[in-house]
This record gives structure tokens, sequence and C-alpha cells, in this order.
């Protein structure tokens, strides 16, 4: 999170794919999110995440500018899901989203499905299993 606080300003992609940051490098990462305000593409597939890293990383990801939000095979649950989807509203430009593997519900993949980010002009792809 310190290296995003430093240099985050003109980074596009952060790829962490695999890197088992789990809750508290969710929680980190979120804070650091703050400080990256042209990053369009974020990898976090495969990094044990649980609720509690989600509901970190969500509060970095209000007004953020992501078109990619990769979280496939993390633990988010169904509590992390509606952590993400409260925040939709601000994902303005949010166009994919992979949440296959993560323990979500049905009641929650509902919940994803009738509640989709508010695009601009653009159609949001959901992957949820």
């Amino acid at each position: 999170a310190k290296a995003l606080k430093d240099c985050g300003q003109h980074l596009k992609v952060l790829d962490l794919n695999g890197n088992k940051i789990g809750a508290m490098g969710g929680v980190a990462l979120g804070d650091g999110l703050q400080h990256t305000p042209m990053l369009t593409e974020l990898d976090l597939n495969n990094n044990a995440i649980d609720v509690k890293g989600m509901i970190g990383l969500v509060n970095g990801l209000r007004m953020s500018t992501l078109a990619t939000l990769a979280l496939f095979g993390n633990t988010i649950g169904d509590a992390g899901c509606q952590a993400l989807v409260e925040v939709f509203p601000q994902l303005c430009a949010l166009r994919t989203l992979h949440l296959a593997l993560n323990d979500i519900g049905d009641f929650s993949a509902l919940s994803i499905g009738s509640n989709p980010p508010q695009t601009q002009s653009h159609s949001t792809s959901l992957i949820l299993c």
C-alpha cells in the first residue's frame, strides 16, 4: 500500500494474481487504491481475500476508474459481495467483473445481477460461475 501511495499516480494496470495477499493485504490495498486515480485494471484472482479483506478493499474502490476487476478464486462470500454491491453506483467505469469461485450464494448472485454498476453507455460483463 505504501508503494501505491508513493508511486500510484500513473499506474493503469495492477496484476497481483496468485500472491495470496489475504485479508490484511485486501485492507492495505484498499488504503493504497485511493492513490491510483488512473488505474483501469485490477487483477486479484486467487489471493485468499476473505470478507474482511473485501470490505477493506471496497473502501478503496469508491469513485475508482476501474474498467476491469478480477476477484476469481477468493473467499469473499455473501457479506463481501454485498459490500461490493453497495459501491456499484460509484463504479461508473466498470465493464468487467469476475467473481467466480468466491463462495457467493444465490441471493448475492441475484443481487449483483439485478444491480450492476451504473456504467455510462457501456454494458457490464458479470462472471459469477
